[in-house]
């Protein structure tokens, strides 16, 4: 079974878009939601999620938010990938 990606962003999100560019180079899969739209606002809170700063990504029931992709606005780029490998082992 393979286990499906969110990407949460919102409008004017620099790192949303750096994500993007390196999911999309790496040829991963994934769905972009935005926070900004109630009802993603929504189905997070019934997650108990709640953010308070994008791009985060959810991989079936684990969430990684900016603070674990990122270093300031430098994408941790081998975090990245042993997230998505464990994706795929799990």
């Amino acid at each position: 079974m393979v286990t499906k990606v969110k990407l949460y962003v919102s409008p004017q999100c620099p790192r949303c878009e750096v994500l993007k560019k390196a999911l999309n180079e790496m040829g991963v899969k994934y769905d972009v939601l935005d926070i900004s739209e109630s009802d993603v606002m929504a189905d997070l809170v019934m997650k108990d999620i709640f953010l308070t700063e994008t791009p985060a990504l959810e991989l079936g029931n684990r969430f990684f938010y900016a603070e674990d992709l990122f270093n300031g606005d430098k994408l941790l780029i081998d975090k990245l990938r042993e997230i998505l490998k464990s994706k795929e082992e799990g």
